[in-house]
């Protein structure tokens, strides 16, 4: 009598930790390259931060300042 054994398919399926490694280096990509572009940084930090500071100095109380010009 003859036994025949089946193997069992494997699958390619990525482990867990790859995908945390392929993400985490696809992450820091990402950001070194919005690090990079100059344009990207101006209008993510610098120009929020303008309107904040222009229309933050407009709204203080007038007791405290009096008349603002804005």
């Amino acid at each position: 009598m003859s036994t025949t054994t089946t193997d069992t398919p494997t699958t390619n399926k990525p482990s867990l930790n790859s995908q945390g490694t392929a993400f985490r280096s696809l992450s820091v990509s990402i950001a070194k390259g919005f690090l990079r572009d100059k344009g990207a940084l101006f209008f993510a930090l610098i120009f929020p931060l303008m309107f904040l500071v222009l229309f933050g100095g407009c709204s203080t109380p007038m007791r405290r300042r009096g008349p603002t010009s804005c």
